[in-house]
């Protein structure tokens, strides 16, 4: 996990700005790429190399966390230049976004199960083949709908634009910095939060855990349409949402509880981030 971690760190901070020079849609191509690489990989070695397969998937999750975001963008500007039209249609992008994430996450935790069935060494290829047909779909989709007619900038007119936009306000610092704090939370949070739950040999069946933990996401993010509604400021939103999930982490740290508990804890953590990212997708729109 260190190498993936690693690799989103070093080498996925770098994917955004190639991303601005040759295109979202080659971008989002070079993810289904790279499931393609994984899924063939795991189905032709015998024993696959575990850091490969981990360094390419973490590098196809950074790409995810923002090259269909920014193509969903450019794409509603080209639709409606109506700033107040704009931003309602890109509100609800992004709460769908959330919502859909997670229940194409449940279910491909569900499709993985059925495939591999109960016996291990017949079926254990099945997700990965899995994989591989719809990275090759979503390929085949991705290549019918290009028009290639994507706007390039050039380097040195993105260096401009960067140092401008980007290194010359303090918001788009601090909503990195906010971006940066979820995602080092979620990160510890998946490598520690089955140990806690088995701690002291407790049982606890992990695999419906997990899919309620999803589902609490897709509740939270549903919340943030309401919000939006209700005249609320976002930074105050959001500034609540962090604050409620440091108490539900610092509860988790510092108290022992039983499994119940700690499940409703974690479940609350998650809707937590339901609602937080769109609001994130909503500032980066803003700013």
């Amino acid at each position: 996990m260190l190498i993936g971690f690693g690799a989103a760190l070093f080498v996925g901070s770098l994917l955004g700005l190639v991303s601005d020079l040759i295109g979202r849609k080659k971008t989002c191509l070079v993810f289904f790429i790279l499931h393609l690489i994984v899924g063939i990989w795991k189905m032709v070695a015998p024993s696959p190399s575990f850091w490969v397969a981990n360094l390419c998937l973490s590098l196809a999750t950074s790409i995810f966390s923002f090259s269909f975001e920014t193509w969903a963008v450019v794409e509603h500007d080209k639709v409606d230049s109506k700033p107040g039209h704009r931003q309602d249609i890109l509100n609800e992008t992004f709460w769908l976004m959330t919502f859909f994430e997670s229940a194409s996450l449940i279910g491909s935790q569900v499709i993985g199960n059925w495939m591999v069935g109960g016996n291990l060494e017949k079926g254990i290829g099945s997700p990965s083949i899995a994989a591989t047909l719809l990275a090759i779909l979503g390929i085949a989709c991705m290549s019918r709908h290009y028009d290639g007619t994507t706007k390039i900038m050039t380097f040195k007119d993105y260096r401009m634009s960067f140092s401008v936009y980007i290194l010359g306000d303090r918001r788009i610092w601090l909503l990195a910095c906010a971006q940066a704090c979820l995602h080092f939370s979620i990160a510890v949070f998946w490598i520690l939060w089955a140990p806690t739950l088995v701690a002291d040999g407790r049982e606890a069946f992990l695999g419906l855990i997990y899919p309620c933990l999803l589902g609490a996401r897709m509740l939270g993010s549903t919340v943030f349409p309401w919000l939006i509604n209700a005249s609320l400021r976002t930074e105050d939103c959001l500034t609540c949402a962090f604050v409620v999930q440091a108490l539900l982490l610092s509860i988790i740290a510092y108290d022992y509880e039983e499994i119940g508990v700690l499940v409703t804890q974690f479940s609350l953590y998650h809707a937590c981030i339901g609602l937080i990212l769109p609001l994130l997708a909503r500032l980066r729109t803003m700013y």
